[in-house]
C-alpha cells in the first residue's frame, strides 16, 4: 500500500505525476489534510477497460439432439491485457442463433450478464433446431466500438429416438456422502416423449440410483438421484431407454482428492459498509485443479472470521532516508468459525460476521477447503460521515482523561536557619521558631487541585470541573504554629 500526500511539494497545488493504474498488487491511498482539496482524473474504471481481453476457455461439445442441452458449458473469462488479473463486474453480452437458447439468459437467446469476481461467466445451450448455431460473447458492447468478442458453434441433430443427458460429468470431493441429480430427456424428432421408462444403473464403482427406472413426464424428462456414500473412487453409469436399452447415454462421477481442491471468488468478496448497514452475502466456488476448472460437490468449507477494532493508521513520516510511523496492535472484538457444505453447483455462501455491533470494525475472514485451498477476505464497517440529529456515528468514545496538575499549595515553606541555630545546645530552648502560615484559623491542609475533562470528544464546549484531593494524613507537630525542641528533637528538624 503506497501513501502519497499532497503536501509533499509544500504548495497549495502540486502534480504527483503519472501513476500506474491501481491493481490488486498496486494500490494507492491519498491522505488529504483538513481544508485541502485534490482532483483525480481517469482513476476509476468500473467493469472492463479499453485494453482488457475476453477469452474462450471451454467450448468442446459434440452434436446435441434438438430439444436437448449441451453436455458441457461454454465458458469465457475477462482479464487484463497480459492475462494476469481477472476483471470482475465486466459486462458480457450473450447471443445465440438458429433458435438456440441459453441457460444464462433464463431460456432466451440473448442477454447481458456481469462477470464473477474471478472474471468468469458461463452458459449452457439448449438446441432449438438442426444445423449450426453460433454462440457469441461480446465484451462491453455499449462502451467500446468495435467491441471485443469470441464465438463458438453448436451442432444440432434429430432422429426418431434421442436421449439427452444433462450434466453427464460431475466432480465430487473424495470421501463425501452426497446425492447427485440425474436428468435425462427423451425426444423424437425434437418433440418430447412421455410415459417411457429409463433404466439407470451403475457400471463401475459404488452408487445407488433411486428410482432405478424413472418414467418420462409430459415434457419428456426422467429424473433420478444417484446416492454416493463415502466416495473413494470414480463412478461410471448409464441411462438407457427400456426395454431394448437403446438409445443410451453414459454418466461419470469423478472423485477429487483434498489436495486438488481450489477455491475461487464468485461475488461479494470486497465490501465496505457504514455502521448500521448490512453486508451482502459472499459466494465462493470450490473447483478441481484442471484448466478450465470444474465445480466440485460435497466438500466442506471452513469459514473463520475475526472482528478487529478499526485501527487509525498514522501517517508515515519521512525524514530523509529515515521514516517512522505509529501503528498500534489490533484489538480483537470477537470471532466465529463454522463449516459449510458445498451445494449442487459447488458453491458456498456466507455473510460477514459483525455480531450486530454498532461500531466501526475490520473483519478478516478466511475460507479453507481440502489441504491447501484458502481464500482471504477483508471487510470494513466504517463510521457514519453525516449522522442524523441525535444519532451516533458508531465511533468509540475516549475514556475520561485527567490533565496535569495546574496548581498546588505548598506543604511547608522553606526557611534559612541562622548560623547561631546550628551551634545551639540541643538541650536548651530552640534558638528560632518554626515558619508558620498564619494563624491556626488560616492554616491550610495539604491540598492538590486538578482539572477533570468529562468528555473531550463531545460536540460543543466540554464541561470541566475542579476536583480537590484532600490529604488524609493527620496533622503532625511539624505543621504546628510553633515547634518546641527537646532532647530527642534537635532544633533544626
Amino acid at each position: 500500500m503506497r501513501t502519497l500526500r499532497c503536501w509533499l511539494c509544500r504548495r497549495p497545488t502540486c502534480w504527483l505525476g503519472r501513476l500506474r493504474p491501481p491493481t490488486a498488487r498496486n494500490r494507492f491511498r491519498f491522505l488529504i489534510r483538513s481544508g485541502a482539496s485534490v482532483t483525480l482524473q481517469d482513476v476509476l474504471t468500473y467493469g472492463a477497460g479499453p485494453n482488457d481481453l475476453i477469452r474462450l476457455t471451454q467450448n468442446g461439445n459434440s452434436a446435441t439432439p434438438v430439444g436437448g442441452e449441451t453436455a458441457y458449458p461454454i465458458r469465457v473469462a475477462v482479464t487484463s491485457a497480459d492475462g494476469t488479473i481477472a476483471v470482475g463486474g465486466a459486462t458480457v453480452q450473450w447471443s445465440a442463433t438458429n433458435s438456440a437458447t441459453l441457460t444464462a439468459c433464463n431460456g432466451t437467446s440473448s442477454c447481458t450478464v456481469l462477470t464473477e469476481d474471478s472474471g468468469k461467466v458461463e452458459t449452457r445451450v439448449d438446441v432449438g433446431a438442426t444445423g449450426t448455431a453460433t454462440i457469441t460473447a461480446t465484451l462491453a458492447p455499449a462502451s467500446y466500438s468495435p467491441p471485443k468478442l469470441v464465438q463458438t458453434v453448436i451442432s444440432g441433430s434429430s432422429t426418431a429416438s434421442d436421449l439427452s443427458l444433462f450434466s453427464p460429468r460431475v466432480w465430487v470431493a473424495k470421501g463425501a456422502t452426497v446425492d447427485v441429480p440425474l436428468t435425462a430427456r427423451l425426444l423424437s424428432n425434437g418433440a418430447p416423449v412421455r410415459g417411457k421408462n429409463i433404466n439407470c444403473q451403475v457400471l463401475l464403482g459404488s452408487g445407488t440410483p433411486g428410482p432405478a427406472t424413472p418414467t418420462t413426464d409430459a415434457n419428456g424428462y426422467a429424473r433420478s438421484t444417484l446416492h454416493l456414500s463415502s466416495l473413494n473412487a470414480d463412478v461410471q453409469g448409464s441411462a438407457c431407454l427400456l426395454p431394448a436399452n437403446n438409445p443410451c447415454q453414459t454418466f461419470y462421477v469423478l472423485s477429487v482428492a483434498p489436495s486438488s481442491l481450489k477455491l475461487e471468488n464468485v461475488s461479494g468478496t470486497e465490501q465496505a459498509v457504514t455502521v448500521g448497514h448490512a453486508f451482502q452475502a459472499v459466494t465462493v466456488r470450490a473447483t478441481d485443479s484442471s484448466n478450465p476448472a470444474n465445480p466440485v460437490l460435497g466438500a466442506a468449507v471452513s469459514i473463520q472470521q475475526t472482528m478487529f477494532l478499526l485501527a487509525t493508521e498514522e501517517p508515515l513520516e519521512n525524514q530523509g532516508e529515515a521514516s517512522s510511523s505509529h501503528n498500534a496492535r489490533k484489538v480483537i472484538l470477537g470471532a466465529s468459525q463454522h463449516l459449510i457444505l458445498l451445494d449442487a453447483n459447488g458453491l458456498v455462501v456466507f455473510t460477514p460476521y459483525n455480531a450486530t455491533l454498532y461500531r466501526p470494525m475490520e473483519i478478516l475472514a478466511t475460507a479453507a477447503a481440502g489441504t491447501m485451498a484458502s481464500l482471504p477476505f477483508d471487510f470494513h464497517q466504517l463510521p457514519l460521515l453525516s449522522p442524523s440529529a441525535g444519532a451516533s456515528t458508531g465511533k468509540a468514545r475516549a475514556p475520561l482523561s485527567v490533565s496535569r496538575a495546574v496548581h498546588a499549595s505548598p506543604i511547608r515553606a522553606k526557611s534559612e536557619l541562622p548560623k547561631s541555630a546550628l551551634k545551639a545546645n540541643p538541650l536548651d530552648e530552640p534558638a528560632i521558631s518554626a515558619p508558620t502560615f498564619g494563624t491556626s484559623a488560616e492554616r491550610l491542609p495539604n491540598r492538590i487541585s486538578f482539572a477533570l475533562d468529562l468528555d473531550p470528544h463531545q460536540d460543543g464546549d466540554a464541561e470541566q470541573k475542579d476536583v480537590s484531593l484532600q490529604n488524609s494524613r493527620p496533622q503532625s507537630d511539624c505543621d504546628s504554629k510553633t515547634a518546641t525542641s527537646s532532647s530527642t528533637d534537635p532544633p533544626n528538624r
